[in-house]
Order: structure tokens, then C-alpha cells, then sequence
């Protein structure tokens, strides 16, 4: 038996879009020889559509759509196609479905069929996430149990993703509770597992569900199928990747990362085709470059302007817009102030030349004098310092906005994280920006992903100079990141530690970490919470990016 996987990027909230896209790619899989086409959790509605699922009007009108795309499935002309099936085309997909009990949450997360002309509910979803702001519980009501589907002689168990995470035996991690829903539905027999996905990238995400399918289809000895989303929503990008299983666990069919794709498997003979996987960092480029695309897609926007100094940072946000958009796309803006170096001005320029992108050069001495003027009488008692410095980061900010509203683009935020993590940037200067393309990248990641680009197009992008030169703001004479900020290697593992690994200071110390860098940036991090909550979201693509996996007080301080 064919089947087609429709990996994808479904755009939240365009319901009817998504349904047009739906439909005629199950046709085209349909004419390749598929007899059922099995798209993404919440295919229909798009991924995470949170509080629209509040809005009666609209689940009514996904449910209405569902039944228009089963009637124009089942009347399509068959002439064309490789296999004539009673009923039409046939398409699993997940959708947002009307719950009909009194009592409860007023929506369900469901599998549905669509085949015969019929709309049929399939399973519910009833391990509901609770994890990275999804807040599924908020709209959901859960399942009691997964369904089976009988079709064209094959009963598959269809689940939703976190349906499949309870298996206590595969090493799934804590359980919220004893619930498992892949034992009760395999209890009454199945051939074939469907799985239906919603999984952004993490660099641990994709590898914890590669082993829970090859476990769950070895363990019970039958083929699992897995579609996913790809591209991106909003600050996530989801996987792609969709996947198929033998039942002995081996991987045999992959698709491609990050984009549409149809996956054909014939569970019958285990054919296909496997993608081959990507390595961390091009997977890494890949997902922050479909991310800001889709992102700006959404917002309607083509185009990108970004501030750029010289430094590591900003090389890297302009080399990730122009792959995203094009070099004729991304605006580069050059401006020094009089403790900008030569040397970064240089760099800059041959940036902005191995891009192939348009700059200006505006230098901001005049207006850091206007402001130094306009505040003589006031500012006479204190010495110069830090209030200086931010305004120098602000009309930097001021003109790249200027910029955006007269011409239009994105501006570009070229923080990292673990600027993010310490406050060292400044609110409404080199903070500001649409979106933060590498804000959940440490900066040592930086030069990594850096080396990547250069070596993606076999040519030098970033100038070698960018790579040896020490990191500064250049915002006072001779300054560097280090007088601010522990080193870079010492500073990102500990923030590694206390973020991902959720580690407790004392523990790090007692692995061989320094105790006073240890509390010193324990008590940075927590002092710049209110910062981070005002500064643009960035790309996720670690285990815990800040905003979605990261919810801490503003105002509270970790004592150990």
C-alpha cells in the first residue's frame, strides 16, 4: 500500500489556503499512485494557533471547510490517476474539531478522514502539551483514548505526537501521569502506526523522536509512519523531516528538512527513498534561514536592513538575509562613531561587498554631539559612562527604524544569547528589530556557524579579519566584551548549565567552575529578565530559548 506523507508549511490561520494546498496535493500524490495522503497535526488551522481557537467563528469554519474539501475530494475525476478508489481520494489530516459534550474544553485536537464525502473523526488527541508556551490545555479538550482507522485492507493506530511520548519502556523521560495510549490502541490490534506531528526544531527534539519511533516500531513489530510541519511559525521553524520505520526500527524513508515535501512509503514492500540527514550546523543554517524567510513572509514583508559594525554578529545576521532574501533584498547600514575602529569600518565594507549588498554610510559624531550638547546643563555633575554609551547604541537604533519606515524592511536585532542572558545590549538601541535572527545562538556558536557560511559558498563571506579580532561594542575607547563579560568559552558554558541543563550553581562550581564567575553570572542573568522581555523574539533552535522555554520572574533573583 502507497502512501504519501504531505509535509509542509501550513500558515496559521489561513484556514481556506491551507485547505486549497491540502487538496491539490492530495490529487497530485493521488495521481503518483498513493491511496491515502496523511498531512501534519493541525494541518488545517496551521500549527499553534492559540487564542484564534477561542473564536467559535473560527472552529466552526475549519469543520465547514473539512466537509467542503471531503465533497470536492469525492467528486474529482478519476480518469488520471493509477488507482481508482471507491470514494476518491483519501486524506488524514489533523484539524481543530468542535467538542460536542456540554461540559469541558469547547475544542478538540483530532485526526480526521476525509473520504467518501464524509468527514470522520479518527482519534483525539489525549496527552496534551504542556511544554514551551503551547498551552495546549488552555484550548483543548483531551481524548480519552487514540483511534484506529480500517482502510483499503490495513488498520493503522493513529496518533498525535505526544500521544506516542508515555511509552514507559522507551526511555520518554518523566510522565506526567500512567496514561499510555500507544498500549491501549495496539491492545486491540494494528498493523501500521500514523503519527501526526507538530515538532520545531531543538538540537535534542529531533533525535528524542527518531528514537521513540524506532523504539515504538520495533517494540510492537509494525511500520510507523510520522509527517511533520516544516518551515516557519512565528519565532519557531518547524523540523519537516517526516519519517518511516520497518518493524524491526530501521529508519527507511526520510524526507527533506525544512521544507514541503511529499514522502511516498509503500508499507508493503518497506520502498522509498532516504533523505540524507543533515549535519548539525547546515541543519542549524537551514533552520534559521527558512525561519526569518517565513517570518518575514507572514509580516509581508521581502526585505531586510541591518546595522553592521564589523563584528562577528552582525556578519553573520547579513549573511543569513541575503540567503534568506537575496542579495538585491538586504540594505546594510555602516555607521561609526568616533571610537569605531578603521579596521571594523574595513570589514564592514568587504562584508558588505563579498554580499553583493547595498550600504550606506552614516556616521553618527554629529548627532552624539547634538545629544551631548542638548544635555550640558543636565548631565554636568556625573562623569561620561554607560548613559553615553546606550545613546550612541540608541541613534543607531533611531536611524536603522528611520530607514525601515522610509523604505520598508525588517530591521534585523543581531543580538546573541548570551548577550541576551547578561543585559549586555541596549533597550531600544542595538535591541531593536523585528526579530533576532541568532538571538538563541551563544556567541560562541557564533563563530561556528560563521565558519559554516564561509565554507557553504567556498569563499571567505565573513572576512578572516572578523574571526581573530577580539569582540567589542566599540562604544568607548579601547573597549572589549571582556571588560564587561567573563570570556566568551567560560561565560557560554556556564550559561549552558544553568539554561539547558536547568544545573543549580553550586553544581557547576562543584564540576570546576570558578564560584565567583558563577555568581556573577547567576546574578547578571536574573537582573536582566526585564530586559529580555521587552526585546524581539528570536529564532528558536535550542532546548530552551528564552520567552518560550524560559519563564522566570522579572523581579526575582535564584539564591542556592
Amino acid at each position: 500500500m502507497k502512501i504519501a506523507l504531505l509535509q509542509g508549511r501550513y500558515v496559521t490561520g489561513k484556514v481556506r489556503e491551507n485547505a486549497r494546498r491540502l487538496v491539490e496535493r492530495t490529487l497530485e500524490a493521488t495521481r503518483a499512485g498513493a491511496l491515502l495522503c496523511v498531512a501534519p497535526e493541525l494541518a488545517l488551522s496551521g500549527p499553534n494557533p492559540r487564542d484564534l481557537l477561542l473564536t467559535p467563528d473560527f472552529v466552526t469554519e475549519c469543520y465547514t471547510v473539512l466537509q467542503d474539501m471531503a465533497a470536492e475530494l469525492a467528486s474529482m475525476d478519476q480518469s488520471d490517476m493509477t488507482n481508482y478508489i471507491v470514494g476518491g481520494p483519501a486524506l488524514l489530516l489533523g484539524a481543530p474539531v468542535p467538542n460536542p459534550a456540554p461540559l469541558g474544553q469547547p475544542v478538540h485536537n483530532c485526526a480526521v478522514l476525509l473520504h467518501e464525502g464524509k468527514v470522520r473523526i479518527v482519534s483525539r488527541k489525549v496527552l496534551l502539551s504542556h511544554h514551551d508556551g503551547l498551552q495546549e490545555r488552555r484550548y483543548f479538550e483531551r481524548g480519552m483514548h487514540s483511534g484506529t482507522l480500517d482502510f483499503s485492507g490495513w488498520r493503522f493506530a493513529v496518533f498525535m505526537a505526544e500521544d506516542m511520548s508515555n511509552m514507559p519502556d522507551f526511555g520518554a523521560g518523566r510522565r506526567l501521569n500512567d496514561h499510555n495510549p500507544v498500549a491501549e490502541c495496539m491492545a486491540g490490534g494494528a498493523d501500521a502506526m500514523i503519527c501526526l506531528s507538530s515538532l520545531f526544531y531543538s538540537p535534542k527534539a529531533a533525535a528524542r523522536q527518531e528514537n521513540l519511533l524506532a523504539a515504538a516500531s520495533s517494540f510492537y513489530r509494525v511500520p510507523v509512519l510520522y509527517v511533520n510541519h516544516s518551515g516557519g511559525c512565528g519565532a519557531r521553524v518547524f523540523t519537516g523531516s517526516s519519517l518511516a520505520y520497518g518493524p524491526d526500527g530501521a529508519l527507511f524513508a526520510r524526507s527533506r528538512p525544512f521544507k514541503e515535501d511529499t514522502l511516498f512509503v509503500n508499507i508493503a514492500t518497506m520502498k522509498s527513498t532516504v533523505a540524507v540527514a543533515c549535519m548539525d550546523l547546515e541543519r542549524l543554517w537551514n533552520c534559521l534561514v527558512a525561519g526569518l524567510k517565513d517570518y518575514a513572509a507572514d509580516a509581508n514583508q521581502h526585505s531586510a536592513i541591518v546595522g553592521i559594525s564589523g563584528g562577528m554578529d552582525s556578519s553573520l545576521v547579513a549573511a543569513l538575509a541575503v540567503e534568506a532574501f537575496g542579495p538585491d533584498n538586504v540594505l546594510g547600514l555602516i555607521m561609526p562613531s568616533p571610537y569605531s575602529s578603521g579596521e571594523s569600518e574595513a570589514d564592514a565594507t568587504a562584508l558588505a561587498r563579498n554580499l553583493g549588498i547595498q550600504t550606506y554610510r552614516i556616521p553618527i559624531a554629529a548627532l552624539m554631539h547634538a545629544y551631548e550638547q542638548s544635555l550640558t546643563d543636565a548631565f554636568s555633575g556625573p562623569p561620561a559612562g554607560v548613559t553615553e554609551e546606550n545613546i550612541q547604541a540608541r541613534i543607531r537604533g533611531n536611524i536603522l527604524m528611520a530607514f525601515s519606515n522610509k523604505f520598508g524592511g525588517l530591521v534585523l536585532c543581531t543580538g546573541n544569547k548570551s548577550e541576551s542572558a547578561m543585559g549586555y545590549c541596549t533597550l531600544y538601541g542595538d535591541a531593536v528589530g523585528a526579530l533576532a535572527p541568532i538571538g538563541d545562538i551563544y556567541k560562541t556558536r557564533t563563530y561556528a556557524l560563521a565558519e559554516y557560511c564561509n565554507q557553504k559558498y567556498n569563499r571567505e563571506i565573513i572576512p578572516r579579519t572578523v574571526f581573530v579580532k577580539a569582540p567589542s561594542a566599540e562604544l568607548r575607547p579601547g573597549q572589549k566584551d571582556s571588560d564587561s563579560l567573563p570570556p566568551y568559552d567560560v561565560l557560554d558554558a556556564v550559561l549552558e548549565k544553568l539554561i539547558e541543563g536547568n544545573m543549580r550553581p553550586r553544581d557547576i562550581v562543584a564540576q570546576g567552575a570558578d564560584k565567583a564567575t558563577v555568581e556573577r553570572v547567576v546574578r547578571l542573568l536574573f537582573a536582566a529578565e526585564f530586559k529580555r522581555e521587552q526585546m524581539p523574539f528570536a529564532i528558536q533552535v535550542s532546548d530552551r530559548p528564552f520567552g518560550a522555554g524560559w519563564h522566570m520572574p522579572v523581579n526575582t533573583l535564584w539564591e542556592d
